[in-house]
């Protein structure tokens, strides 16, 4: 390979009074220059070359420094998905103890076990669209358990937590109505 850069070079020659002389102001293209052997001289391909893109490893380096970074907001943002999750459960219980109250309010008594938490979306003369609109699920998808009687007041409202099954801790941690006290 030889060199194609040519660089254009102009030629012009000065009078005495400053002006260039026209007819040699032409321009000229400068000649590889040749080795005493006759054969044209080699470019140098790292000062003319331009570098295009990134190499693998570089790449590699970078996606490993991204999945880094995504694991540990991962993983710190996890505890906070958990502690919103069940906020949320205890405002929905809340709500539906509010609801069951106004129940007791309207008809002298809690609703029954047979009745369920249906009774807060039942229809009625007072509330025509019922007490609440309609029963949410807890916020793992699973419908919210009603006990009446409850363990410690007359009824109790239960989240069951990420695991669905009573008992847990932490993420799996149940979620009463009993525990919420003036929250209600």
């Amino acid at each position: 390979m030889f060199c194609k850069r040519n660089e254009l070079r102009t030629s012009a020659t000065f009078d005495s009074t400053g002006m260039t002389d026209v007819s040699a102001s032409r321009k000229q293209y400068r000649q590889p220059e040749t080795r005493l052997s006759g054969q044209p001289r080699k470019c140098d391909l790292r000062a003319y070359s331009v570098r295009r893109g990134f190499s693998l490893v570089e790449l590699m380096v970078v996606i490993v420094i991204i999945g880094l970074l995504a694991g540990v907001v991962t993983f710190s943002v996890r505890g906070y998905m958990i502690t919103s999750k069940q906020n949320v459960a205890r405002t929905e219980v809340a709500k539906i103890s509010q609801a069951i109250e106004t129940f007791y309010t309207m008809h002298d008594r809690y609703p029954t076990n047979q009745e369920g938490l249906e009774a807060l979306v039942t229809p009625s003369d007072k509330f025509p669209d019922g007490i609440l609109n309609r029963l949410p699920n807890d916020p793992w998808g699973t419908p919210y358990q009603y006990n009446y009687p409850g363990r410690t007041d007359p009824y109790e409202v239960i989240a069951l937590g990420a695991d669905k099954r009573e008992g847990g801790e932490s993420a799996d941690k149940d979620i009463s109505s009993s525990e919420l006290g003036d929250e209600r």
